[in-house]
């Protein structure tokens, strides 16, 4: 495996049913062998242990994330990555998600992808205590 250490990070099993949506190429090459649907199809299973999304901008997330929550397991790991400050966008750790918070999500953790790319973690409220 190219980086355990991202796998680990991002708490990321590879027998779980995955979705990450937009991905970047050189994100989607650290996952080298890691199998995961790109998009929700027919063939696509109905709800996922794992669901990740890349979004440059609360436009984006706005766009993408009733997607990602209709298609996750309760309390799934459930991931939404951002660009970095030095990258144009309106969305930062404390900014933007309020889409998310009023579905009754709250973040629970933040990670550095890579240079260009952090993500925030969100279950939903009351879950962790």
């Amino acid at each position: 495996m190219k980086n355990d250490n991202l796998l680990k990070k991002l708490r990321l099993k590879t027998e779980e049913k995955l979705l990450i949506l937009n991905a970047p190429p050189d994100f989607a090459e650290q996952l080298e062998e890691v199998v995961f649907f790109d998009g929700v199809s027919e063939n696509a299973p109905k709800k996922f242990d794992f669901v990740m999304a890349f979004v440059h901008d609360t436009k984006d997330l706005n766009v993408i994330f009733h997607t990602t929550v209709k298609h996750q397991k309760y309390d799934a790991i459930f991931w939404l990555a951002y660009p970095k400050i030095s990258f144009e966008t309106d969305l930062n750790r404390n900014n933007g998600w309020q889409i998310v918070e009023n579905a009754g999500f709250e973040c629970v953790s933040q990670t550095i992808l890579d240079e260009k790319w952090a993500a925030l973690r969100f279950r939903p409220e009351g879950v962790v205590i």
